[in-house]
């Protein structure tokens, strides 16, 4: 099968935008930046009893946010509206380490510290039970602890935020996924020789 034959599969996929957001906890002070966030490509819910939620979120191991939720053992998951795109470019481009992402943003407390955007669509503090590593990215189970709603509508999705992006935007997210890839690429292949798989 070619890449584009399964990128096309992958295409029939018109996953939620999750925007997820962490504190570093008791480490904030020897951080580059207190909190930061990401977008995440891979997060929802793991559970179907409503009397004990648990949430999954995939992370890569190299970037900020996965440093945070180490550090904190927490992290916080949004939803936002399909108005509000400019928040995933936002947080969707560089690094956290680099530029603090919340600055100016209006922000809620939570329980577990997490940074909740208090201009999103819905929201859920979350505290990790179980984590994995697998290569390069890092797989948690969360608890949700709190949960809210602050608006109404139906949730950004992937394929709503690449139609109305710009050329340069799409550009941008290309080559900061490839540079992703380039970093990631060597774990996996590392991983795989250690299991001796192809």
């Amino acid at each position: 099968m070619s890449v584009q034959e399964i990128e096309s599969i992958f295409g029939f996929v018109n996953r939620e935008v999750w925007i997820v957001t962490a504190d570093g906890g008791s480490q904030r002070d020897k951080l580059p930046q207190p909190h930061g966030g990401l977008v995440a490509s891979w997060a929802g819910p793991a559970s179907i009893d409503l009397e004990h939620p648990t949430v999954s979120l995939a992370i890569a191991v190299n970037h900020y946010t996965h440093k945070l939720i180490e550090s904190s053992g927490a992290f916080a998951l949004h939803l936002i509206l399909p108005q509000q795109r400019d928040l995933v470019w936002r947080f969707a481009t560089g690094s956290g380490s680099e530029r603090d992402k919340l600055a100016d943003l209006p922000l809620v407390a939570s329980v577990t510290g997490s940074p909740i955007l208090k201009q999103c669509l819905a929201w859920l503090d979350c505290r990790v039970i179980e984590r994995h590593v697998v290569a390069e990215r890092c797989y948690y189970w969360a608890d949700v602890i709190a949960a809210g709603r602050s608006g109404s509508g139906t949730p950004l999705r992937e394929h709503e935020l690449f139609a109305t992006a710009g050329a340069e935007q799409v550009s941008q997210l290309r080559r900061e996924m490839l540079a992703d890839v380039a970093v990631q690429r060597p774990l996996i292949e590392k991983w795989r020789a250690a299991k001796n798989l192809a």
